[in-house]
């Protein structure tokens, strides 16, 4: 919880670009970080005690509630990949209108 609370404090719930570093560092402290498969080394996933992160490339994408399966978008963009490393992380097949809708 305290990785969250850093993340919306630092960078604002719907943070655009927070710095891959500072959330790494953070993430260290009270959470797991794993890359992401077939990312490349481009997408990380920070889990903490009740929820998973995901972070592509240098901005965290959405944040998964370990207990509900909730999943809550922290950026509204849109990209080719980084919609691949959401459907990874997911377990999905997403398309662009779909992602923009969620």
């Amino acid at each position: 919880m305290k990785y969250y609370e850093s993340i919306s404090n630092e960078y604002g719930w719907m943070a655009e670009n927070p710095k891959k570093a500072e959330a790494i560092k953070n993430a260290a402290v009270a959470g797991i970080v794993r890359v992401l498969s077939d990312s490349n080394n481009r997408a990380v996933t920070i889990e903490t005690e009740k929820e998973i992160f995901l972070q592509s490339y240098d901005t965290l994408i959405l944040v998964k509630d370990k207990a509900t399966g909730e999943v809550k978008k922290l950026w509204n963009g849109y990209s080719k990949t980084t919609l691949k490393h959401i459907n990874t992380f997911l377990g999905a097949n997403l398309n662009k209108k779909q992602w923009e809708a969620l």
